[in-house]
């Protein structure tokens, strides 16, 4: 799915091709010291309005990459879940 960038003088403005698709954004916070990570999400509609979000944490103490993947394969379960075809991550 292309995505489509147009500009103006002061900002530049994505969007996709689709009208019905989504776009999900993902992070993972990490504490050492806790011993835990945090995943969070939110998912945005095609006109990049906000539908809800989620978060979550994990006992242990994983490198950035292994949370960063933990958030996103916990993402691409929790849009399966909802049902949701035609996301962007």
């Amino acid at each position: 799915m292309p995505i489509h960038f147009s500009t103006s003088e002061d900002e530049l403005i994505w969007n996709t091709s689709r009208n019905d698709a989504y776009s999900v954004n993902i992070d993972a916070s990490i504490s050492s010291e806790a011993r835990q990570f945090m995943l969070g999400g939110w998912i945005c509609n095609s006109n990049g309005e906000f539908m809800l979000a989620r978060t979550s944490f994990s006992h242990g103490n994983i490198p950035a990459a292994e949370a960063e993947a933990s958030s996103f394969l916990a993402a691409a379960h929790w849009v399966s879940q909802m049902g949701l075809t035609h996301v962007i991550f």
